[in-house]
């Protein structure tokens, strides 16, 4: 099984090349399987909770083949993101864009006490929601204390709220 470098800082998903000549071994029957940048079984797949799948893309041909080489082009590539991996990709681009969102998190690293507006509306699941974000689509990250953030919002959260302001907002 050869292996994927999966880069959770920004969140590509660059892929390496199988290195073995394909006419000389044998190519397992149906498309290659990436968990979160990690090539699996089909098997494996099959024990996951559908609950904590975020997004599932299916590749075929050329397509294929920029992630699995020639034998992704011939069997087709079935990417699956985790909502763990993508609660992951989400929180490091944000890290990456505000350094008051990762001095919180430093200090709060749970995700789950940070209330998230996008484009001022609320999300419970923004982390899976909006984990494909570009960091050139967000225009600003304001960090609110928790009183900040009841008092305009009316929700009680330990870690404050993150305030994301995307590019298209200013696009309408």
């Amino acid at each position: 099984m050869w292996k994927f470098m999966f880069l959770l800082a920004i969140g590509c998903i660059p892929f390496g090349h199988i290195c073995a000549q394909e006419n000389s071994i044998e190519l397992p029957k149906g498309p290659i399987y990436v968990l979160d940048g990690e090539e699996v079984k089909r098997s494996a797949i099959g024990d996951m909770d559908p609950n904590e799948v975020a997004k599932i893309v299916v590749l075929k041909g050329k397509s294929a083949g920029i992630f699995g080489g020639q034998r992704g082009s011939k069997k087709g590539v079935v990417l699956i993101v985790t909502k763990q991996s993508a609660t992951t990709i989400f929180h490091n681009k944000l890290s990456l864009f505000s350094e008051s969102y990762a001095q919180r998190i430093k200090e709060n690293p749970d995700y789950n006490k940070i209330l998230y507006i996008v484009d001022g509306e609320i999300y419970d699941d923004a982390p899976v929601r909006f984990y494909e974000l570009n960091a050139n689509e967000i225009r600003s990250i304001e960090m609110l204390d928790q009183n900040t953030t009841y008092e305009r919002y009316g929700v009680r959260k330990e870690g404050g709220a993150a305030v994301i302001t995307t590019q298209s907002r200013f696009i309408d």
